[in-house]
């Protein structure tokens, strides 16, 4: 009885755990993609968007730190997970386990086109070969070379809720 209590405990610590996590990679995570890119982003206006980019790179860096906290939080919340998954079953504790691995990585990924597009903007000499307007519109390309991955890591984690609540 004694040895059921303390196992008991030890899960709900460690559903603690994956709360605390979960409620930590929301709020930067929500800093990063509702504050810092819809702060920066000027929609239809690529020149705009560059300019308020180079105007405000610290908080560009902030957001990415933001997204990395996220990142080591979605790590955490991988190795929670396969620790709570285990006693139902080493398989779906398995699966479980490379879902959210893909889904991390398709995040990481993509939001380090996110920090990209700084070195684009920087003004370097080896880029005196492109247009103003042309480096404005690549700097915008990191919000839709963002998209594809962020799609493919919503479609990992769907899944990944799925198989961990059977």
């Amino acid at each position: 009885m004694a040895a059921r209590a303390e196992r008991c405990y030890g899960c709900a610590v460690l559903w603690l755990c994956r709360a605390g996590l979960v409620l930590i990679s929301l709020a930067f995570g929500s800093f990063g993609e509702m504050y810092v890119a819809g702060s920066l982003t000027v929609a239809g206006d690529a020149g705009a968007t560059a300019h308020n980019t180079v105007a405000h790179q610290q908080l560009v860096r902030l957001g990415y730190a933001a997204y990395t906290i996220e990142g080591l939080c979605d790590a955490a919340l991988t190795a929670l997970l396969y620790v709570l998954l285990r006693p139902a079953g080493r398989e779906l504790a398995l699966v479980a386990l490379l879902l959210r691995i893909v889904s991390t990585a398709a995040f990481a990924a993509a939001e380090s086109f996110y920090y990209a597009v700084l070195p684009i903007l920087s003004g370097a000499g080896y880029l005196k070969a492109f247009s103003p307007g042309e480096l404005n519109a690549l700097s915008c390309c990191r919000s839709n070379s963002t998209t594809a991955p962020a799609l493919y890591r919503r479609c990992f984690t769907a899944w990944h809720g799925l198989s961990s609540a059977a």
